[in-house]
């Protein structure tokens, strides 16, 4: 079992203590009470598909040991008995299932508990909350500290922890301090030290440090040394699966190999059986590590009350321990539940037994914990980490098209919105408002809906934006006709502009009428007169730059000329007050007056004018002046470099080059045949088609002996040697011989350095470790989850690509979604792919191990960036 897999664990375990989230233990009289979903409402079915409590509810949970269910009616949590009778009101805007006899409810954004009457036990006062344990306390999370607290709502142990676990049956507890794991017991007592980067704690506690995890007992004393690359916890038959050099094996509770390293992936063993993956495909190996049943699926999962789910085809089946078929791979996806099995099947979830009968035909929309996804607070709405997306709590809307119908999805591929007849939706604006696009034939118009679908705006529009500016105005455009409306859809600036540019920082918007353009503010008033050629409103300090007639001037923020139009070109004003202008052929600054501060005479200026030294071009030669509006350096050089942090430049003479500080004086006299800019105290130069690196007083720190050298950052540089590239340090030792046949200084990422090797690619970080050795057929790109946000965890980080296929490998470079896909594209944390052989071009979603959560079937997602 891999970490990837135990954190799947962790979050079950954790989200029972929360009340939500794994398959629960139930009682005998209610193990055939399941949630059922049919047609938008949810009620409870017996195990054969018959209504026990009728579909009225918008959500309903499994009942817990206390007899009680959470249901939701129109936005507020209640309770139910298993006779479908409403004991506890739908007051509460959300809640848990019931823990040791009482359950945590929200209530103005404030969390408490309640008893099994309705009876408020602790008043609502905590921003975040877990369920009660055996122990009688709970975790709590007060002022951005978590602590514990008794069945009172007495703290027992006060708020100081980042983070905090349930305690365990050893009566530990993992808690986080300044980024560090550590236990303590039930007085709050500090028995293990926060000191581990990463903990999973089921008797031994496996424990991170360094990057590397091995095992400590309870009194925090290494029992196996930190050694693996990755680690499980010891299953019952005290085995651990542990990663070594990317191949798994197990480990006893000595810290002995008892199957050596060899696999590609390795889960936990049930029933003495263990799934591992070798060269793409999937088998079963016994404690011995001999291999029972031959690897022939896609993938695989543990045995569980004696057959485990196997992936074929993209399809789901069971074996049985001999690998015989119990189940044939036929479903899009299989849930145990006891002795029975969920199974969806086009769609619709139906029941079978452990001999693959129907129990219950396919004709629910959602059973157990895959009712639907309305839950809009309790749980993260990632697909594949709940750290992976910032909008925790919130619904997510994804935007799709499939045949005649667009619209919006959520990440288990429920409808949210449907809009028939349209054609494109955008994304969600802050505002809560988006773009619809309806078109007919040649007709194209686009208005704005809400989040509940409703249309705010109707299409009439030409489009101008896909969102409202932060003035909370949109550009509109009608009968050839530009105006801005607002959220309510009315004109506030009417349809009067032949061409226009939305409002800038400064609150103008640049418009056109007749061939003449001007300024408007967000009222519509005309700031400045619609009498120009052009104009341009890119500047925050309230100038405005305008042109007519060929001559380019200045007008102030009310509209005012304040600087004549005589200028053939110019600039925006510096932060300094100065902006270049030319004139006559030729370049000066001038103040916000217009008075000149350096009269109009240089050739060419830096086109980075707006640096602390602006090269500039006189009479064939560079030189370089200052913001102090005098020339620093004359112009005598036949090229020149910006200045670096350290206030050297290098510099041309002839064909020789040198460098100078900000006085001009030559620090080091003309001699290579190349430089390139200062980083960290160093230059790269060139002597002779050899690269070498000297210091700030042209000290000699590297003789010129490589092909190429490049700098990475301050800390690296790429050296070229004979057709291969290294990397070397500061201190000029290796951290990698020479052995690349290339690498991409340009898109690094989270310090992953990409390089090539033999054809392949793969990424090393700084300190000379392979993060993912050289084995893809494509340059790894890290994934863009549509909003920028941080991947963390074992959540697919960057996609690979093999033999012309598409998957995805986490942070540690292991891969969790195997290269099957032609294309893979990630929305707000939600995985969507193509498998163009199986599904032609239409989208689907998978897990993080690339298990179809969706079956393909959308022909674009996310219409703006998709095809």
């Amino acid at each position: 079992m891999k970490i990837k897999f135990l954190i799947s664990i962790l979050f079950f375990s954790f989200s029972i203590a929360w009340g939500h989230g794994g398959e629960r233990r139930v009682s005998k009289e209610e193990r055939f009470l399941i949630p059922a979903n049919k047609d938008g409402k949810c009620g409870f079915i017996d195990g054969k598909g018959q209504w026990q409590i009728p579909p009225q509810f918008d959500f309903v949970w499994w009942f817990s040991e206390d007899g009680l269910s959470d249901v939701e009616v129109d936005g507020k949590w209640g309770y139910i008995d298993s006779l479908g009778k409403v004991v506890i009101q739908p007051q509460f805007d959300n809640c848990f299932s019931f823990s040791e006899g009482l359950a945590a409810v929200k209530l103005n954004g404030k969390w408490g508990y309640i008893d099994t009457t309705g009876r408020v036990v602790i008043r609502p006062r905590f921003d975040d909350v877990h369920s009660f344990e055996k122990n009688g306390l709970a975790a709590v999370k007060v002022n951005e500290k978590w602590g514990y607290v008794n069945r009172k709502g007495k703290f027992v142990i006060k708020p100081q922890f980042d983070e905090a676990y349930s305690f365990e049956e050893n009566g530990l507890a993992a808690v986080m301090v300044n980024e560090k794991w550590g236990f303590i017991d039930t007085t709050g007592e500090m028995v293990i030290e926060p000191q581990f980067d990463k903990v999973y704690s089921y008797g031994l506690a496996a424990v991170m440090v360094n990057e590397k995890w091995g095992y400590v007992d309870r009194k925090g004393k290494f029992v196996i040394k930190p050694q693996f690359d990755e680690a499980s916890f010891f299953e019952e038959n005290g085995l651990a699966a542990v990663e070594v050099n990317e191949e798994w094996g197990f480990i006893n509770r000595k810290g002995e190999m008892v199957v050596n390293p060899q696999f590609d992936d390795a889960w936990s063993f049930e029933a003495d059986l263990a799934p591992v993956e070798e060269d793409g495909k999937w088998g079963f190996i016994d404690t011995t590590g001999e291999m029972v049943i031959e690897p022939q699926f896609d993938f695989a999962r543990f045995f569980q009350d004696g057959l485990a789910k196997v992936e074929l085809n993209g399809k789901w089946g069971c074996i049985d321990k001999v690998g015989n078929l119990v189940v044939a791979p036929q479903y899009d996806n299989i849930r145990s539940y006891k002795n029975i099995m969920f199974v969806r099947y086009e769609s619709k979830w139906g029941i079978i037994d452990e001999k693959g009968n129907y129990m219950a035909d396919p004709q629910f929309d959602g059973l157990g914990n895959n009712l639907k996804s309305n839950d809009k607070d309790r749980f993260s709405i990632s697909v594949f980490n709940e750290n992976l997306r910032s909008t925790k709590g919130k619904q997510l809307f994804i935007p799709v098209r499939r045949k005649d119908t667009c619209g919006y999805i959520d990440e288990k591929g429920n409808w949210l919105i449907k809009l028939l007849g349209f054609s494109r939706v955008s994304e969600f604006s802050k505002n809560g408002l988006a773009l619809v696009c309806y078109k007919y034939g040649f007709v194209v118009k686009y208005g704005f809906i809400d989040t509940t679908g409703k249309m705010v705006v109707e299409p009439q529009f030409g489009l101008r934006t896909d969102s409202y500016n932060k003035y909370g105005l949109a550009e509109v455009e009608l009968n050839d006709k530009i105006g801005w409306i607002d959220k309510r859809g009315e004109l506030v600036i009417p349809l009067q502009f032949d061409d226009a540019y939305d409002f800038s920082k400064c609150g103008l918007a640049e418009v056109e009428l007749n061939g003449q353009w001007g300024c408007i503010d967000t009222t519509g008033k005309i700031i400045v007169e619609l009498q120009y050629d052009d104009v341009s409103t890119g500047m925050e300090n309230g100038f405005i730059l305008v042109r007519k007639d060929g001559k380019l001037g200045y007008v102030d923020s009310l509209g005012k000329l304040v600087v004549p139009l005589q200028f053939e070109k110019a600039s925006f004003f510096r932060n300094d007050g100065l902006a270049w202008v030319k004139l006559d052929g030729k370049w000066g600054l001038i103040n916000e007056m217009g008075d000149q501060v350096i009269q109009p005479q240089f050739d060419e200026i830096d086109e980075f004018w707006d640096k602390p030294f602006p090269r500039v071009k006189y009479n064939g030669k560079w030189g370089y002046v200052n913001s102090k509006e005098k020339i620093v350096i004359p112009s005598q050089f036949d090229e020149v470099r910006c200045f670096s942090k350290n206030g050297l430049a290098s510099v041309r003479l002839g064909d020789q080059w040198g460098c100078v500080d900000t006085m001009g004086n030559m620090i080091i006299q003309p001699q290579y045949d190349y430089m390139g800019n200062f980083c960290n105290g160093f230059v790269a130069v060139e002597k002779d088609g050899k690269w070498g690196l000297v210091d700030e007083k042209g000290q000699i720190i590297i003789q010129p002996q490589f092909d190429c050298m490049r700098w990475f950052d301050e800390e690296l540089i790429f050296i070229e040697k004979n057709g291969k590239w290294g990397i070397l340090d500061t201190t000029w030792k290796w951290v990698f011989e020479p052995q690349f046949d290339d690498f991409d200084f340009l898109s690094p990422f989270e310090g992953w350095i990409p390089v090539k090797k033999k054809g392949k690619y793969g990424y090393v970080d700084k300190s000379g470790r392979w993060i993912v050795k050289p084995k893809f057929d494509y340059r790894i790109v890290n994934l863009s989850d549509g909003s920028g946000r941080e991947v963390r965890g074992n959540s697919p980080f960057a996609i690979c690509g093999r033999k012309g296929k598409l998957g995805c490998i986490d942070q540690q470079g292991k891969v969790v979604i195997k290269p099957r896909f032609d294309r893979i594209y990630v929305y707000e944390g939600v995985c969507f792919v193509q498998d163009i052989k199986k599904y032609g071009k239409k989208w689907g979603i998978v897990d993080e191990r690339g298990n179809y959560i969706v079956t393909p079937r959308f022909e674009s997602v996310n219409d703006y960036w998709l095809d």
